[in-house]
């Protein structure tokens, strides 16, 4: 089965995601983590946040498009590219990261079919390797895959999900070097399953 459509336009499901992170819960993660705005600025950070988070709905689109859809003004040319790149800098990662923890839970209720069994929410570990741009950032980060030969076309991550069975919503995650073995990338996410959760293991982990 292949990838899923781009979205041609966010703004309908940042709507929706409106309703499942007020701003008043995103407030206190810019608060907690401190990168809140601290004076006014044509990004601040409750928009880059959202920005950020529309811009993974639809990677197809430049930046400074997808800012538009929830901005539209005639009037007003909008920020330069490089205030965006900017914004997201003074973002950084913390809160995202704390906005992930905070929400990315379980959601079967107890009438979904294969989301638990004798009691307990099923889990299950998910690999995948995900495409970055090619950007010297990117390469000293992550790397590239490929053979003896040549390095390969894109620098490459390789994602690490604990996701619940029943509805495969993604209840934690580990982003490493495409070359990093998966093994290596599991002790974080076997924290994250509380008191009635089930993993399954396989031999590959045990090995």
């Amino acid at each position: 089965m292949g990838a899923p459509a781009p979205l041609a336009d966010p703004l309908p499901y940042l709507q929706g995601l409106y309703q499942v992170l007020p701003a008043q819960r995103l407030d206190f993660v810019l608060h907690q983590t401190g990168r809140h705005s601290r004076r006014r600025r044509r990004l601040p950070a409750p928009a880059v946040r959202w920005l950020v988070i529309a811009t993974a709905l639809v990677p197809a689109l430049p930046v400074p498009q997808v800012w538009r859809r929830p901005h539209p003004s005639a009037d007003d040319p909008g920020p330069a590219g490089s205030a965006f790149a900017r914004a997201r800098r003074r973002l950084g990662i913390a809160p995202l990261r704390r906005l992930l923890l905070d929400v990315a839970q379980p959601m079967a209720t107890h009438q979904a079919i294969g989301a638990s069994y004798r009691g307990r929410r099923l889990m299950g570990l998910d690999s995948t390797a995900l495409d970055l741009p090619g950007t010297p950032a990117n390469d000293r980060a992550f790397g590239r895959p490929g053979t003896g030969r040549a390095p390969g076309a894109f620098p490459r991550l390789r994602l690490l999900a604990l996701r619940e069975l029943g509805t495969h919503a993604a209840c934690g995650a580990a982003l490493k070097p495409c070359r990093r073995d998966e093994r290596v990338m599991l002790p974080p996410l076997l924290g994250l399953p509380g008191p009635g959760l089930l993993l399954p293991w396989g031999r590959g982990p045990c090995g």
